[in-house]
Protein backbone atom coordinates (compact mmCIF):
# COMPACT_ATOMS: atom_id res chain seq x y z
CA UNK A 1 0.00 0.00 0.00
CA UNK A 2 1.18 3.54 -0.90
CA UNK A 3 2.68 5.38 1.81
CA UNK A 4 0.60 8.51 0.38
CA UNK A 5 -3.07 6.43 1.35
CA UNK A 6 -1.66 6.05 4.68
CA UNK A 7 -0.93 9.62 4.92
CA UNK A 8 -4.31 11.44 3.24
CA UNK A 9 -6.41 8.72 5.52
CA UNK A 10 -4.40 10.18 8.55
CA UNK A 11 -4.96 13.45 7.61
CA UNK A 12 -8.19 13.30 7.54
CA UNK A 13 -8.98 11.81 11.05
CA UNK A 14 -6.53 14.00 12.45
CA UNK A 15 -7.87 17.14 10.86
CA UNK A 16 -11.64 15.63 12.64
CA UNK A 17 -9.97 14.88 15.79
CA UNK A 18 -8.12 18.35 15.94
CA UNK A 19 -12.17 20.01 15.24
CA UNK A 20 -13.39 18.22 18.04
CA UNK A 21 -11.09 20.10 20.18
CA UNK A 22 -11.20 23.25 18.86
CA UNK A 23 -12.53 25.56 22.24
CA UNK A 24 -11.02 23.03 24.92
CA UNK A 25 -9.18 24.57 27.20
CA UNK A 26 -6.27 22.22 29.70
CA UNK A 27 -5.65 22.57 33.15
CA UNK A 28 -2.62 21.43 34.49
CA UNK A 29 -2.83 20.15 38.17
CA UNK A 30 -0.78 17.70 40.68
CA UNK A 31 -3.25 15.53 42.85
CA UNK A 32 -2.12 13.12 45.98
CA UNK A 33 -1.31 10.09 43.14
CA UNK A 34 0.49 11.97 40.31
CA UNK A 35 -0.77 14.45 37.52
CA UNK A 36 -3.61 15.20 36.14
CA UNK A 37 -5.10 17.27 33.04
CA UNK A 38 -8.21 18.15 32.30
CA UNK A 39 -8.84 18.22 28.53
CA UNK A 40 -11.88 20.04 27.87
CA UNK A 41 -14.51 23.16 27.28
CA UNK A 42 -13.18 25.59 29.58
CA UNK A 43 -16.35 26.11 32.28
CA UNK A 44 -16.66 22.29 32.69
CA UNK A 45 -19.84 22.81 31.95
CA UNK A 46 -19.84 21.79 28.40
CA UNK A 47 -19.03 17.63 28.72
CA UNK A 48 -18.94 17.18 24.56
CA UNK A 49 -15.40 15.22 24.07
CA UNK A 50 -13.96 16.27 27.11
CA UNK A 51 -10.96 13.47 28.82
CA UNK A 52 -9.73 13.40 32.13
CA UNK A 53 -5.83 12.24 32.02
CA UNK A 54 -4.07 11.11 35.11
CA UNK A 55 -0.10 10.36 35.09
CA UNK A 56 0.25 7.78 38.03
CA UNK A 57 3.31 6.40 39.76
CA UNK A 58 5.26 8.54 36.75
CA UNK A 59 4.88 5.28 34.40
CA UNK A 60 0.78 5.01 34.18
CA UNK A 61 -1.34 7.18 31.82
CA UNK A 62 -4.87 6.54 32.85
CA UNK A 63 -7.70 7.79 30.32
CA UNK A 64 -10.84 8.72 30.42
CA UNK A 65 -13.87 10.72 29.22
CA UNK A 66 -15.77 10.94 26.15
CA UNK A 67 -13.76 9.40 24.06
CA UNK A 68 -13.63 6.59 26.16
CA UNK A 69 -11.09 4.46 28.81
CA UNK A 70 -7.66 3.04 28.55
CA UNK A 71 -4.34 2.59 30.57
CA UNK A 72 -1.12 3.00 29.25
CA UNK A 73 2.05 1.39 30.66
CA UNK A 74 5.89 2.93 30.25
CA UNK A 75 8.68 1.23 31.74
CA UNK A 76 10.66 4.49 32.22
CA UNK A 77 9.09 7.36 33.60
CA UNK A 78 6.48 10.08 31.57
CA UNK A 79 5.72 13.53 31.72
CA UNK A 80 3.38 15.47 29.75
CA UNK A 81 6.22 16.65 27.02
CA UNK A 82 6.88 13.00 26.19
CA UNK A 83 3.71 11.67 25.48
CA UNK A 84 2.91 15.03 23.27
CA UNK A 85 6.08 13.69 21.03
CA UNK A 86 4.71 9.86 21.01
CA UNK A 87 3.49 9.29 17.28
CA UNK A 88 0.35 7.01 16.98
CA UNK A 89 2.04 3.35 16.58
CA UNK A 90 3.99 3.77 19.81
CA UNK A 91 1.54 5.40 21.83
CA UNK A 92 -1.43 2.87 20.70
CA UNK A 93 1.38 0.09 21.60
CA UNK A 94 1.63 1.16 25.00
CA UNK A 95 -1.94 0.90 25.78
CA UNK A 96 -2.80 -2.05 28.02
CA UNK A 97 -6.40 -2.15 28.10
CA UNK A 98 -9.31 -0.14 26.99
CA UNK A 99 -12.87 -0.95 25.10
CA UNK A 100 -10.97 -1.85 21.65
CA UNK A 101 -8.16 -4.00 24.02
CA UNK A 102 -4.70 -3.81 24.15
CA UNK A 103 -2.91 -1.95 21.52
CA UNK A 104 -5.87 0.05 21.04
CA UNK A 105 -6.81 -1.28 17.25
CA UNK A 106 -10.11 -1.24 15.18
CA UNK A 107 -11.20 -2.19 12.11
CA UNK A 108 -11.72 0.52 9.51
CA UNK A 109 -13.79 -0.39 6.80
CA UNK A 110 -13.36 2.91 4.77
CA UNK A 111 -9.68 2.34 5.20
CA UNK A 112 -9.92 -1.33 4.28
CA UNK A 113 -12.31 0.41 0.99
CA UNK A 114 -9.42 3.28 0.23
CA UNK A 115 -6.26 0.43 0.54
CA UNK A 116 -8.57 -2.24 -1.96
CA UNK A 117 -8.83 0.63 -4.56
CA UNK A 118 -4.86 1.16 -3.97
CA UNK A 119 -3.72 -2.43 -4.56
CA UNK A 120 -6.22 -2.96 -7.53
CA UNK A 121 -3.27 -1.22 -9.20
CA UNK A 122 -0.73 -3.87 -8.96
CA UNK A 123 -3.10 -6.77 -9.66
CA UNK A 124 -4.14 -8.10 -13.35
CA UNK A 125 -7.47 -7.17 -15.14
CA UNK A 126 -8.31 -11.22 -14.50
CA UNK A 127 -7.45 -11.06 -10.62
CA UNK A 128 -9.82 -8.04 -10.14
CA UNK A 129 -12.17 -10.04 -12.08
CA UNK A 130 -12.08 -12.48 -10.06
CA UNK A 131 -12.05 -10.54 -6.80
CA UNK A 132 -15.25 -8.81 -8.33
CA UNK A 133 -16.73 -11.72 -8.96
CA UNK A 134 -16.48 -13.29 -5.14
CA UNK A 135 -17.95 -9.95 -3.81
CA UNK A 136 -14.26 -8.47 -1.94
CA UNK A 137 -16.35 -5.44 -1.56
CA UNK A 138 -18.74 -7.06 0.72
CA UNK A 139 -15.84 -8.48 2.88
CA UNK A 140 -14.27 -5.27 3.54
CA UNK A 141 -16.94 -4.44 6.52
CA UNK A 142 -15.13 -6.41 9.16
CA UNK A 143 -12.68 -7.86 10.05
CA UNK A 144 -14.09 -11.32 10.63
CA UNK A 145 -15.54 -11.07 7.09
CA UNK A 146 -12.19 -10.09 5.46
CA UNK A 147 -10.05 -12.87 7.52
CA UNK A 148 -12.58 -15.50 5.97
CA UNK A 149 -12.14 -14.36 2.35
CA UNK A 150 -8.64 -14.28 2.89
CA UNK A 151 -8.23 -17.75 3.73
CA UNK A 152 -11.31 -18.93 1.14
CA UNK A 153 -9.54 -16.44 -1.60
CA UNK A 154 -6.87 -14.69 -0.50
CA UNK A 155 -4.03 -17.14 -2.71
CA UNK A 156 -5.81 -16.89 -5.96
CA UNK A 157 -6.09 -12.79 -5.44
CA UNK A 158 -3.08 -12.34 -3.83
CA UNK A 159 -0.68 -14.85 -4.93
CA UNK A 160 1.84 -15.39 -2.09
CA UNK A 161 1.57 -12.26 -0.58
CA UNK A 162 -2.31 -13.27 0.79
CA UNK A 163 -0.94 -13.31 3.87
CA UNK A 164 0.48 -9.77 3.95
CA UNK A 165 -2.92 -8.13 3.61
CA UNK A 166 -4.50 -9.69 6.44
CA UNK A 167 -4.46 -6.95 8.81
CA UNK A 168 -4.19 -3.83 6.17
CA UNK A 169 -8.03 -2.49 7.54
CA UNK A 170 -6.64 -2.68 11.37
CA UNK A 171 -5.26 0.71 12.42
CA UNK A 172 -4.75 2.47 15.81
CA UNK A 173 -8.48 3.56 16.84
CA UNK A 174 -9.79 7.03 16.81
CA UNK A 175 -10.12 7.01 20.19
CA UNK A 176 -6.31 6.15 20.93
CA UNK A 177 -5.77 8.97 18.68
CA UNK A 178 -7.38 11.28 20.40
CA UNK A 179 -6.45 10.08 23.20
CA UNK A 180 -3.04 11.15 21.80
CA UNK A 181 -4.09 14.51 20.25
CA UNK A 182 -5.67 15.94 23.08
CA UNK A 183 -2.03 15.87 25.11
CA UNK A 184 -0.52 17.16 22.21
CA UNK A 185 -2.71 20.21 21.78
CA UNK A 186 -3.14 20.78 25.95
CA UNK A 187 0.63 20.66 25.86
CA UNK A 188 0.54 23.45 22.89
CA UNK A 189 -1.37 25.02 24.60
CA UNK A 190 0.23 25.18 28.12
CA UNK A 191 3.58 26.46 26.20
CA UNK A 192 1.70 29.40 24.08
CA UNK A 193 0.35 30.36 27.80
CA UNK A 194 4.22 30.48 29.07
CA UNK A 195 5.68 32.39 26.10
Amino acid sequence: MSKKLNLSLDGKIERNIRDWFRDHKATFTKTESGERLYWGKGDRGDWVYRIIYDILDERYLVVRGDLGCAVYWWSGRIGWAFLADCNYGYFAEKCEASENGKGHREWDSEYAEEWWQDAKKELSPEKIALAKDLDVEGALCNEREWHDFLVSNGQNIFGDDWIEVGNFGDRVSVRCRAHLIGIQMAVAQQKEKSA
